[in-house]
């Protein structure tokens, strides 16, 4: 039997034709931009209410929920993206979505200035992300898609809301961190805590506050003077705890410091010194309130001190880690009384 020709080659160009798959995204704006997110990490979308704040987060998480039970951070995605923060107005809504990491899900919410609709976009209209002229981080951008003669701006998901980078994240949402916090380790004689390592702060964590702190090292007298000038500024009533020469008051701190960054692989030799420190600042007046504002004293200090290095990940390690240490220091010298 002989083959029919054309047959041979209308199925010779059926098998080799790109095939073009679509998929579903939902649309929402942000100023004048529109972008999109897979629909398949949407869980739902809520009218924007009332957040939250919790002191010492990074600048993109505008707060917090409690969605039936649960503590979900919401991100405000202006400030995520660098543009500023955003302000809310009659259509701002929270869009819940799901985050996968290393097999654990994480609910996150993301504050948008409206929700536009659903929307199917071919693959084949979908471009790479531009290596230039975006207003959002080329590692957030999974592509663009062509969408009634505009581009829509399609989020990658993985990389705009990774996990790993908002490391904060993990102590808002893991009741085990908050157990962990509200049950240090104390000064215990009897060595019940032998063997059982404390570990509340990621290695990557340690790494960021410890690598950067090294370059501070080199202009600690400038650090210091950063650091009590911006801390009088925010709160002048905090200058009368102080007494004597703040250049010597200036050296203690950044020893003292570099010591605790020294420690954070070691917290259970740590956390003893830290009840101890924190016990003494109470009694030089210091109190509980004043920790939130020594921490964004803190965190201007590195920022200015450190520039172009003072990356958004390493300023989420020292929030991480400052948050960790000013809990042990106010639990242990606040929580009996």
């Amino acid at each position: 039997m002989q083959a029919n020709p054309a047959s041979e080659k209308s199925s010779h160009i059926s098998n080799n034709r790109p095939i073009v798959e679509t998929g579903q995204y939902l649309t929402f704006s942000l100023g004048d931009e529109l972008f999109a997110v897979g629909i398949l990490v949407i869980k739902e979308i809520i009218q924007f209410g009332q957040l939250t704040t919790v002191p010492m987060m990074p600048s993109y998480i505008r707060g917090v929920i409690n969605l039936r039970g649960a503590v979900v951070p919401v991100i405000d995605l202006y400030a995520r993206f660098g543009l500023g923060t955003s302000t809310v107005g009659k259509r701002t809504c929270i869009v819940i979505i799901e985050i996968n990491n290393e097999g654990e899900t994480h609910d996150i919410g993301i504050m948008v200035d409206a929700v536009s609709a659903v929307i199917d976009i071919a693959s084949d209209q979908i471009e790479p992300a531009p290596t230039f002229g975006s207003s959002v981080r080329n590692d957030f951008i999974e592509g663009m898609g062509k969408v009634n003669d505009r581009f829509v701006i399609i989020l990658d998901v993985v990389c705009t809301f990774s996990v790993s980078e908002l490391a904060s994240l993990e102590n808002l949402q893991s009741s085990e961190h908050n157990n962990a916090t509200r049950n240090f380790p104390k000064n215990n004689p009897n060595g019940e805590n032998r063997g059982k390592k404390t570990q509340l702060l990621s290695d990557k964590t340690i790494k960021l506050a410890q690598e950067s702190w090294a370059k501070t090292i080199p202009i600690a007298a400038q650090a210091a003077n950063l650091f009590y000038s911006g801390l009088f500024v925010r709160d002048p009533s905090l200058k009368a705890l102080f007494h004597g020469d703040m250049v010597i008051q200036g050296e203690k701190l950044m020893k003292m410091i570099g010591f605790a960054v020294s420690k954070l692989n070691d917290l259970d030799s740590l956390i003893p010194e830290l009840h101890g420190l924190g016990r003494r600042h109470a009694t030089y007046g210091v109190q509980a309130s004043h920790y939130e504002t020594v921490g964004a004293a803190f965190l201007d200090t590195l920022k200015q001190g450190l520039g172009d290095d003072f990356t958004e990940p390493v300023r989420d390690a020292w929030v991480s880690v400052y948050g960790v240490l000013s809990k042990v220091m106010t639990e242990a010298t606040f929580s009996a009384s």
